[in-house]
């Protein structure tokens, strides 16, 4: 089913405090940072909220400032205050008057995009942002639709997109193979195809990628232990890795990275277990490794959330001082709102998160095409990652693509501020 940018209703909720959030728009706008406290719940900002405040206030440059500057990630939607999240606010802002001009042409841009569907936080949040970064005020027209995780209903979705003569196509693809018809389809039509998230086969037939890189969420978990383990003066390191063979998503690629590191800083890996990815199979690792050894442990990385939650439950039960400031390191990925409340509540010490906001890049590229400028066929947005404290605020990495990567490590309790997590069943 397809949704209009202005009609879908899938991501519907109301901002109970918009003045609040309208002077903050205004403030981001003239460059003042603000923190998250301003708001009374962001978790309520979700894309027809965003279109709610814009066509209330009916400020152009406020529609592309607030896709770029509203992440959400699994605990909910939280603003994050930076000077460098404000300049490239600004300058995204500044862009939309250009795009103006080009609906004084009467030119409308239609965006065909393809969803694999809101299978989690995370999807929502990359969903939402490619439909709220192209405003219908600011001559854009998004259909949106939902495949439900149904490859054959993405490639119906795709042909109907091109019956309906729109100017780009962006695709979330659930599988890598079987796209070539359906690709030829597009470029016969004239379509450039924009892939987000996931890779496909025929990437000689797309116009661009965009996408996060799991492998980097690995090398900058370890770049952040080294630097933190420095300053908590930790000399020897007895690692434990838990992770599974999934393949689909990628992940095992981040214990591989973090690996890689950990040989060349010469820690010791105590075990590199493979479970079933299941919460049961990790805590049966975890109480298996304690007993095999012991106190040796000081660090155990898992491969994802779902595992996490079970390695700690196992060192609850078995007394093991675990979390910030405590013998056992706890390193985890994705985001989810459990977690990031252990984060919160110091149980774990750090989480990586692969970037949802393709939108944000997939704005970039069009724009750029729509002008004849040259742009990158491939982007790898590099991770969001968040530290239970200010012990290590700053890392730097080189990623697998060979780019040399500093990220600002955000302090979790500064990120939400005042806010709760609601777990939700």
């Amino acid at each position: 089913m397809f949704h209009s940018g202005a009609e879908n209703e899938g991501f519907s909720s109301a901002i109970e405090n918009s003045h609040a959030f309208s002077r903050l728009m205004d403030d981001i706008v003239k460059g003042v940072s603000r923190s998250s406290s301003d708001f009374k719940d962001m978790s309520m900002l979700t894309s027809a909220g965003i279109r709610h405040i814009l066509s209330f206030k009916k400020r152009i440059c406020m529609a592309c400032a607030l896709a770029f500057f509203v992440l959400v990630i699994g605990a909910g939607t939280y603003l994050l205050s930076e000077n460098k999240a404000i300049e490239t606010t600004l300058d995204v802002a500044k862009n939309e008057f250009r795009i103006h001009d080009a609906k004084i042409n009467k030119k409308v841009i239609s965006i065909g995009f393809v969803s694999v569907g809101v299978e989690s936080d995370w999807y929502l949040s990359s969903i939402s942002s490619v439909n709220s970064i192209f405003p219908k005020s600011c001559g854009y027209d998004v259909m949106y639709a939902d495949c439900d995780s149904d490859i054959n209903r993405q490639r119906q979705a795709v042909l109907n997109f091109i019956d309906e003569a729109v100017d780009y196509i962006i695709i979330d693809p659930i599988e890598p193979d079987g796209w070539k018809e359906t690709l030829v389809a597009c470029q016969d039509a004239g379509i450039p195809v924009i892939i987000i998230n996931h890779e496909i086969s025929e990437d000689d037939m797309i116009a661009a990628w965009v996408t996060g890189c799991v492998s980097d969420e690995g090398t900058a978990a370890a770049y952040w232990y080294d630097s933190y383990r420095k300053k908590k003066a930790i000399d020897e390191v007895n690692a434990l890795l838990i992770g599974d063979d999934e393949q689909v998503l990628q992940r095992s690629a981040r214990l591989d990275t973090f690996s890689k590191v950990a040989e060349k800083k010469n820690w010791n890996i105590l075990s590199n277990i493979k479970c079933d990815g299941t919460t049961e199979g990790a805590y049966s690792a975890m109480n298996s490794a304690i007993m095999t050894y012991g106190d040796d442990i000081n660090l155990v990385v898992c491969q994802h959330d779902v595992e996490m939650i079970g390695v700690i439950q196992s060192l609850e039960e078995t007394g093991v001082p675990f979390g910030n400031n405590k013998r056992v390191t706890l390193i985890s990925f994705d985001g989810s709102q459990a977690m990031l409340q252990n984060l919160y509540e110091e149980k774990i010490n750090a989480e990586f998160v692969c970037y949802p906001l393709h939108g944000t890049w997939c704005y970039k590229i069009i724009n750029k095409i729509e002008r004849g400028q040259k742009y990158e066929k491939e982007v790898y947005m590099k991770p969001v990652c968040y530290g239970a404290d200010d012990t290590v605020s700053f890392i730097t990495y080189r990623s697998e693509s060979g780019k040399l990567f500093p990220t600002k490590v955000l302090n979790i309790k500064r990120v939400m501020g005042k806010y709760e997590i609601r777990n939700e069943e």
